[in-house]
C-alpha cells in the first residue's frame, strides 16, 4: 500500500520523521508522553514515519520554512524561541557555573590548538575539537542560566 505523505520541497515528512526516529533511544517515546501527560501510543504515531498523519516537529519545520520564503530574519526569531524555551527548562534540569565552564573552555580550546601546532594526526585534532564544541555547549547553557536568573526568567 502507498501512503500518500505530505511533502514539502526542502524535505519529505517521511524523510523528516525517519530521522526524527532515528534519534530517539529506547525509552524516549514514553519518557517524552510522560513529560507532556500524554499516552505513550500519541507520541509512537507521531514519530512513526510511516503514520500519514503529519507530526507536530515535522509541521513546525515546515511552518519555519514556509516563514523563511517570506523572512529568514522571522524564521530566526522562531528558532530561537525554541532555543530559549528549551535553555529555560534544561536551566531548571542542570546547574551550570559559568566561571568554572568558561575555565574548562579555555582548557579544552587550549588543548586543541596545541593538538593542532604540534601537527598531531587529524583524527586527535578532530577529538579535540569535538570537545571543544562539546563545551562551547555548556558554556552557552551557563550563560544562558545566568542571563535568566537575572532577568527573573523574562525574554
Amino acid at each position: 500500500m502507498t501512503k500518500n505523505l505530505q511533502k514539502h520541497p526542502l524535505f519529505s515528512q517521511y524523510e523528516f520523521e525517519a530521522k526524527l526516529n532515528a534519534i530517539l533511544a529506547f525509552g524516549d517515546e514514553k519518557a517524552i508522553a510522560d513529560e507532556m501527560g500524554v499516552s505513550a501510543t500519541i507520541i509512537s504515531q507521531m514519530f512513526n514515519p510511516h503514520d500519514e498523519r503529519i507530526s507536530w516537529v515535522a509541521r513546525a519545520a515546515q511552518i519555519i520554512c514556509a516563514l523563511d520564503t517570506r523572512s529568514t530574519a522571522r524564521g530566526d526569531e522562531v528558532i530561537n524561541l525554541i532555543q530559549c524555551t528549551r535553555a529555560r527548562r534544561i536551566s531548571t534540569l542542570e546547574k551550570y557555573c559559568l566561571k568554572s565552564e568558561t575555565n574548562s573552555l579555555h582548557k579544552e580550546f587550549s588543548e586543541f590548538l596545541q593538538s593542532h601546532l604540534e601537527g598531531k594526526e587529524k583524527g586527535e585534532q578532530l577529538k579535540e575539537l569535538v570537545d571543544v564544541e562539546e563545551q562551547v555547549k555548556r558554556e552557552k547553557q551557563a550563560l544562558t542560566q545566568e542571563i535568566l536568573e537575572r532577568e527573573g526568567g523574562k525574554d
